[in-house]
């Protein structure tokens, strides 16, 4: 047999053999698909559509079910449609997911709203993709308006990213609810008495709208009943002082029947009726009566001593500590020729108060006491007297001593000063000791020591020479007779004294001035000769001829 015959009885075989595996293996196809869905299971190419299979074990054509298909179109459920009166910022909500893959989760909803029936190009509120709200949204505030319609609808995403459609749209009109009306809480009506500041309290914010909150509340007080054309006390609040206010102090007066009443505000400017009105009695009680802290009976004080009483206390819970008055004398029950009788509104000078230097005097007994004042202007009784016994302080070390320490050229007669201070006050002085020596430290034996009645002296003459050195120091003393510790030492050169003719002594200093000012004016009259003589005159111009 050729080869042209063989190649010829091969090829219907050839074909029959590959017929049969394309066969086999389209077969294997379909038996593994069939398994990967189970029995009467479902595939495609296309998640949204649905194909019809060849079931592998019974080789019936059955209908299947895409894999991924979208979830389900939700419902809108609130508000019902067409319905009237819904808050300015409702709660949107939509049915319960679905979703025929199963295992398929809820992932993200998208809510829109619009004025305009199915024109969602430009709506007046969308969320966008939210994982958070999913079957239900609360609409903010300031998106809606007033007495308007609106339309809505939402679609599901699921945890393929898949979105359904759209629900269906429905539809609602919104109108803003006003609040509830407030009641007077406290002062209850009728009440008496009441503090001049008290503190006005109403009920809690209610509205009929539920997501409504409480914005603002106005407050009024009036001396007529129902009449508030010229109230004493009107006030809107923002966001503060909603439920109580406290009425600040100057608007209430003393022994007086008010009328109040106040109403709510919501977030979207709708205003509750006002309450009904009620009134109070106000009486302001003067402050509690205050006790002596410090210093305590009989003890022994500075003369700037710091008196100190109890903290201000009020039956009028809204009452303040205004001034405290306070008052020092020298005989025990009175206080008709004082000492200190001083009226303190500092807020550090309210329950202590410093005498300052100078006002009192050492070792004298004082008595003392002090009242509080309220913001009203009402005083306390006065506290229970209390007394203290000053003592006496030395001067201070004198200091900035003149002339200073190693001074040259001091005149022979000198004037030493030496500030004085006391920690009692300046007053207090009386008496300096002055002493000079030749040898530093040494005041055992020195050239002057002198007590003055001032806080400086004049160094008299014949006490020092000319060209020496001298060292001193002094001390103060006040009118208790007690002394200083003595200043630091300093010292001074005393000037040279000029010579004299005869050899002794020497001649005044104006003498010596007077002839060192007559050897200048002889020195000056020399130059001016000399410059005339050596200077050449200048040569007279001849007179022009006419």
């Amino acid at each position: 047999m050729d080869a042209e015959t063989h190649t010829d009885r091969a090829t219907p075989y050839v074909v029959k053999r590959l017929s049969f595996l394309v066969v086999a293996v389209l077969v294997a196809a379909l038996v593994i698909l069939a398994g990967a869905v189970g029995d009467g299971g479902a595939w495609s190419l296309y998640p949204t559509e649905n194909i019809a299979i060849c079931n592998a074990a019974s080789g019936d054509i059955v209908a299947g079910e895409a894999l991924g298909m979208p979830p389900a179109q939700p419902t809108n459920l609130s508000p019902a449609d067409n319905v009237t009166e819904v808050s300015l910022n409702p709660t949107l909500q939509s049915s319960a997911f679905s979703d025929n893959d199963t295992e398929d989760t809820h992932l993200a909803s998208h809510w829109q709203i619009t004025a305009t029936s199915e024109n969602y190009t430009s709506p007046v509120f969308d969320s966008n993709s939210d994982n958070v709200s999913l079957t239900q949204i609360v609409v903010p505030a300031n998106i809606l308006s007033d007495n308007n319609t609106y339309f809505w609808h939402v679609k599901y995403q699921d945890s393929q990213e898949a979105w359904s459609d759209w629900s269906l749209q429905t539809s609602f009109t919104a109108l803003n609810h006003q609040p509830g009306q407030p009641t007077n809480v406290s002062p209850s009506d009728n009440a008496t008495p009441i503090s001049l500041n008290p503190t006005l309290q109403s009920s809690p914010f209610s509205d009929p709208d539920i997501n409504d909150s409480h914005a603002a509340s106005q407050w009024q007080i009036t001396s007529m009943s129902d009449n508030y054309s010229s109230p004493v006390f009107d006030i809107t609040t923002d966001n503060v002082s909603l439920t109580q206010i406290v009425v600040p102090a100057g608007r209430l007066t003393d022994n007086t029947a008010y009328y109040w009443r106040v109403k709510h505000g919501d977030n979207h400017g709708a205003w509750s009726e006002w309450s009904l009105q009620t009134s109070f009695t106000t009486l302001n009680h003067p402050p509690v009566q205050p006790t002596t802290i410090s210093p305590l009976n009989g003890d022994n004080v500075t003369v700037t001593v710091a008196l100190q009483c109890s903290a201000f206390s009020d039956p009028d819970s809204g009452d303040t500590h205004a001034a405290s008055r306070w008052q020092i004398t020298r005989t025990a029950g009175d206080y008709s020729s004082t000492v200190v009788d001083d009226i303190t509104v500092r807020d550090s000078e309210l329950t202590t108060r410093t005498t300052v230097a100078g006002v009192l005097r050492p070792e004298i007994t004082y008595y003392w006491r002090v009242c509080h004042q309220d913001n009203h202007g009402a005083w306390t009784e006065w506290s229970a007297e209390a007394l203290f016994t000053t003592v006496n302080r030395p001067p201070d070390k004198p200091a900035d001593l003149s002339p200073k320490s190693g001074a040259l050229g001091v005149i022979i007669t000198p004037k030493l000063e030496a500030p004085f201070s006391d920690p009692d006050g300046a007053p207090d002085y009386y008496a300096s000791q002055w002493q000079i020596t030749t040898t530093a430290g040494d005041y055992t034996s020195t050239v002057w020591d002198d007590t003055s009645d001032a806080a400086y002296v004049n160094v008299p003459e014949g006490v020092l020479d000319a060209g020496i050195i001298c060292y001193w120091r002094v001390r103060h003393q006040d009118k208790q007779e007690e002394w200083s510790e003595w200043s630091d030492e300093a010292s001074f050169t005393v000037r040279t004294a000029f010579p004299s003719a005869g050899g002794e002594g020497g001649l005044p200093f104006w003498a010596w001035l007077l002839i060192a000012l007559g050897g200048v004016a002889v020195i000056a009259a020399a130059v001016v000769v000399w410059k005339r003589r050596t200077v050449p005159q200048k040569a007279s111009r001849p007179e022009r001829r006419r």
